[in-house]
């Protein structure tokens, strides 16, 4: 006999309504599906400041905006559906001018092919009253640039919600309140019981015991409001700091990046900040009227999270969505719905059971670490702060922001692909970490001797070598014998005493195994007197297992 409905296990739970959990809940009810959603009795959360913008063309390095089509497509469609739903309206296109920051910004910008750009972008000379705002280097303007008012969003949202019985306001505690019976997940706080719980705790994701192995990154970011008389601009303006116009003179503007102090709110040091950016290029004087902080929610990789518990299927996890969340939360929230109720695939970027591995305990055999992570950490050991250090093969970028960070914002890094897709994805993960002592190069890094200028020569503490093809990409293209050949040798010339060289190579694709003999060839051949070198192997015992050769100059 079936049971009667009040006495069903609800469809879904989601815990958090910031922008994850409020956009999931949406795609979610449009499938027809019963749940609730469970929110703190606080409403402070990183969402409810958020500036909501939505832009084709990111960061320092202006790079298209990670799966740019899907996104920018699926946002729309969706943020227009709520809006007809709730009667409100809270996606606006106002547009925005970014202004170069430099010359090296500049020529960043010309370099690149913008006809194949999937949105509108002008190159113009004059992009504002000069009156108001300083402009020496020029820029570019997107059009179609979007803002999300999230507060907005969240509000007309969580109205509907309680309207329709959807919300229940709880300060729930994952370690105490829930419990797994069954096929169903029991939470006592609310009293209710569901066939999915997912989790939307934002920043306080890092706290939930039962996806305790997703390594968190966040980061505090802090925005002013401003009150500025005489400023007639009605599009965004970015310049290090954005400058977003909120109608009868006031502006929001911000933010900051701070990934230690995660705890402290809104501070001096953020104020001051903001304002020392903004006043290189407002020339009108401003009034702060506001001031306000919250902690993005980012994991490492810096990509968004989606996927279910490995032990618990019951439980799912949607975070990390950081400060591009406006224009990627409909997908992600889709791709999501998608996985749990039709078990469709998850995007390996997103897919929380492949990024993450679980944590050991102490009885359990340690983890071989990955050669990958080798190389990292011999490297780590030789690397200082301030020094120079070339990715060879930036494929993904991995290595490059590794290096990025080691050498600190003193040092240089100089990375090398002959991939323009390569160098796309490395320049987006560089900015989405805000590294900004990178110079990449489109060309073989059998040229790097040239490329990289001749006061490096002999300095160079570290060079990294990741051959074979681009995960991800095309497989028929990788690194060819000769070149990378011909690059270690140069390596060996740029690298200083004390130097190391890490040569991670792949026996198993076409060409591969005589491109691996090779370097081995090579290596084996170097006088003890100058090199010390050295060879790791997979844990497996495959012919094919990939190869890690270290080489370190006396």
């Amino acid at each position: 006999m079936t049971k009667p409905l009040e006495e069903q296990p609800l469809d879904f739970v989601i815990i958090g309504q910031g922008l994850a959990g409020t956009t999931l809940a949406w795609q979610l009810k449009w499938q027809g599906l019963r749940g609730v959603i469970v929110d703190r009795d606080d409403r402070t959360s990183a969402s409810r400041v958020a500036a909501g913008l939505m832009t084709p063309v990111t960061g320092k390095r202006l790079v298209p905006a990670w799966r740019l089509e899907e996104t920018w497509t699926a946002a729309e469609k969706f943020y227009r559906r709520v809006e007809a739903e709730t009667n409100s309206r809270f996606l606006s296109q106002p547009g925005q001018v970014r202004l170069f920051e430099s010359e090296e910004s500049k020529a960043e910008f010309e370099r690149r092919d913008w006809s194949e750009h999937p949105v509108e972008i002008h190159h113009l000379q004059r992009l504002v009253d000069n009156s108001s705002i300083d402009v020496p280097l020029g820029g570019f303007e997107l059009p179609t640039a979007r803002r999300l008012d999230v507060p907005a969003y969240l509000e007309a949202s969580r109205k509907e919600f309680l309207a329709n019985d959807m919300l229940r306001i709880a300060n729930l505690n994952p370690a105490t309140d829930l419990k797994i019976e069954n096929q169903t997940v029991h939470l006592s706080n609310p009293d209710v019981r569901a066939k999915r719980v997912i989790f939307c705790q934002g920043a306080l994701g890092a706290e939930n015991p039962w996806f305790n192995d997703v390594e968190y990154k966040s980061a505090r970011g802090e925005i002013l409001t401003l009150k500025i008389d005489g400023l007639a601009e009605t599009r965004i303006v970015n310049q290090v700091v954005w400058l977003v116009p909120c109608g009868n003179g006031i502006f929001k503007a911000g933010s900051t990046y701070d990934f230690e102090n995660l705890d402290l709110g809104a501070t001096p040091t953020g104020r001051a900040e903001i304002v020392e950016r903004l006043k290189k290029y407002l020339k009108l004087p401003f009034e702060i009227i506001g001031h306000e902080s919250g902690v993005r929610p980012i994991v490492t990789e810096r990509r968004p999270i989606i996927g279910v518990h490995r032990e618990f299927p019951q439980l799912a996890i949607f975070n990390g969505l950081g400060s591009k969340g406006s224009l990627l939360a409909p997908l992600i929230a889709s791709e999501l719905v998608s996985h749990l109720f039709a078990r469709l695939p998850i995007d390996s970027e997103l897919d929380y059971q492949m990024r993450f591995r679980p944590r050991i305990s102490k009885s359990d055999k340690p983890r071989v670490p990955r050669l990958t992570e080798q190389a990292q950490t011999l490297v780590r050991e030789v690397v200082k702060p301030g020094e120079s250090a070339i990715d060879a093969t930036a494929g993904n970028g991995h290595d490059t922001c590794f290096l990025a960070e080691v050498v600190g914002s003193a040092g240089r890094v100089f990375g090398f692909d002959v991939q323009r897709d390569a160098l796309q994805r490395t320049s987006a993960r560089l900015d989405d970490v805000g590294y900004q002592n990178v110079i990449l190069h489109q060309c073989c890094h059998a040229r790097m001797k040239d490329a990289v200028p001749e006061s490096f020569h002999g300095c160079v503490a570290a060079v990294m070598f990741n051959l074979g093809y681009l995960p991800g990409g095309d497989h028929a293209v990788t690194t060819e014998t000769e070149s990378s050949i011909k690059a270690l040798r140069i390596a060996l010339e740029l690298v200083r005493s004390g130097g190391i060289i890490t040569v991670l190579a792949y026996p198993g694709h076409d060409g591969g195994n005589d491109e691996t003999g090779s370097v081995q060839h090579l290596i084996a051949r170097l006088p003890d007197a100058e090199f010390e070198t050295s060879i790791r192997r997979s844990a497996t015992t495959s012919k094919t297992a990939p190869m890690l050769f270290v080489i370190v100059r006396r």
